[in-house]
């Protein structure tokens, strides 16, 4: 069972760690963020899609030279 002092240390320790991992934003930096971050997921988007596109174009055209000789 703890004491009330070392409760009160580590409430203590949390909440200073707490403070100091917060990140302030405003409301043009918050836009600005989510501008980047929507973005980057427009290009991880394109580029999946890229590379099953270009697996199923190859079997598309391995298909059309076995019909076509």
């Amino acid at each position: 069972m703890r004491s009330g002092r070392s409760d009160a240390a580590v409430s203590l320790f949390f909440s200073r760690y707490s403070d100091s991992m917060q990140i302030n934003l405003d409301k043009k930096s918050g836009l600005l963020l989510g501008i980047i971050v929507g973005l980057l997921v427009i290009i991880i988007v394109l580029l999946v899609d890229k590379v099953e596109d270009d697996g199923n174009m190859v079997e598309t055209n391995i298909g059309q030279v076995q019909i076509s000789s």
